[in-house]
């Protein structure tokens, strides 16, 4: 390895990696080109030098995320969750970084970050998705050789560990009045009141509205049956845990029927039966 002055002042180090590749790096000083030599000399010593790179987090996120769309084996919900823990939570506080010069303490910092401005539950799945984008960096990138600083992260304490369900404020859940709003701007008998009136009435999540069908609901026993879930795997309910179908969303749901003769409600299939209740605010 050198180190040239050239006539600008500047200082050159050049030199030749473990394969062979030639490599030239400019430095404003002697001491950071000083400082880098012996740096190289080491990595290429021990076969790990990597070319400095210019990828950003943000590039590497985006590669991620379009390899696992391309395999077609994932859950639309799964991709979507993906999508927002880069959109929102990654992208904002590391994005625009080099990754090879993001270190540990960056991570936990936007952790921390990311804790704040939702849960610690999301903060530490942003996380593990982070982790994962950095596999791929340490797979065919830019820190080949290095250690994944998310995986090394230390991850957030969650205050009820065996509440795998996320927390949900008041200000988040739409007062009875705001319902009735809500409910009020739809038109009787349409698709719209029974999309809002189900879910909200009956506490079915919305994979489990979208894949409902008629035969799925019984009227007279005040039932609705959960056959199918359209967006994620069914959370395991306790067997025979069951409420009665509120009569506002019976109502609504038998208007809706009257109008919309066909077999589908929102969605196909058969599986399993629960009764669901009202939830509201207290």
């Amino acid at each position: 390895m050198a180190i040239n002055k050239t006539a600008a002042g500047t200082f050159v180090v050049d030199f030749r990696d473990q394969s062979g590749k030639r490599i030239r790096k400019t430095f404003p000083t002697y001491k950071r080109a000083s400082d880098y030599d012996k740096e190289a000399v080491a990595q290429v010593s021990r076969g790990d030098f990597i070319l400095p790179s210019k990828d950003t987090v943000k590039d590497i996120a985006e590669k991620w995320h379009a390899r696992k769309k391309a395999t077609g084996t994932y859950r639309f919900s799964t991709l979507q969750n993906w999508r927002t823990h880069i959109d929102k939570y990654i992208v904002p506080t590391l994005g625009y970084l080099a990754i090879q010069q993001v270190g540990v303490e960056a991570v936990e910092s936007a952790a921390a970050e990311w804790a704040r401005m939702t849960s610690v539950n999301t903060a530490n799945k942003t996380l593990t998705t982070l982790t994962a984008i950095f596999k791929l960096a340490q797979r065919y990138g830019p820190i080949q050789g290095r250690a994944n600083v998310a995986e090394l992260a230390e991850r957030l304490k969650v205050s009820n560990e065996e509440d795998e369900d996320e927390e949900v404020r008041p200000e988040q859940v739409y007062s009875e009045e705001e319902l009735q709003t809500l409910v009020g701007a739809t038109a009787p008998g349409s698709l719209e009141r029974a999309m809002v009136m189900v879910p909200a009435l009956t506490g079915l999540r919305i994979g489990e509205v979208l894949g409902l069908t008629w035969p799925a609901v019984d009227f007279k026993a005040n039932k609705i049956y959960v056959r199918l879930n359209l967006v994620d795997e069914p959370k395991k309910r306790a067997a025979g845990n069951f409420a009665h179908l509120n009569r506002r969303a019976a109502g609504g749901r038998r208007t809706y029927r009257k109008n919309w003769r066909m077999n589908l409600s929102f969605g196909s299939s058969n599986a399993r039966a629960v009764n669901m209740t009202w939830y509201s605010r207290p």
